[in-house]
């Protein structure tokens, strides 16, 4: 028996969870009273994500994954556009792991 879930399981669930984490957000700010301290935390969220992301990534990775990283800040500070950064990432990544790195 193959107990491995298929993408399109996988997908659903991580929109439910999504979705879930999204109206609940939605939720709790109606109890909350807007300040500048709630707005810098809110703003500053994803960034906090991302970093962590990042962090774990290089952690946990190897080279293929600090040449990504560092093609990705690359691309970021010559073109100051994410999409193309994140394509250069995927790019590189995708290189680096079928030259064996």
């Amino acid at each position: 028996m193959n107990a491995s879930p298929s993408f399109a399981e996988l997908l659903v669930v991580m929109a439910v969870v999504a979705f879930v984490c999204r109206a609940g957000g939605f939720f709790v700010m109606r109890f909350l009273p807007p300040s500048e301290r709630l707005d810098a935390a809110l703003r500053g969220t994803p960034l906090a994500v991302m970093s962590a992301i990042v962090a774990l990534t290089l952690v946990r990775g190897g080279a293929a994954e600090l040449i990504a990283t560092a093609a990705v800040v690359v691309a970021m500070a010559l073109t100051r556009n994410e999409l193309i950064s994140a394509f250069v990432g995927v790019g590189v990544i995708a290189a680096t792991r079928a030259l064996g790195l």
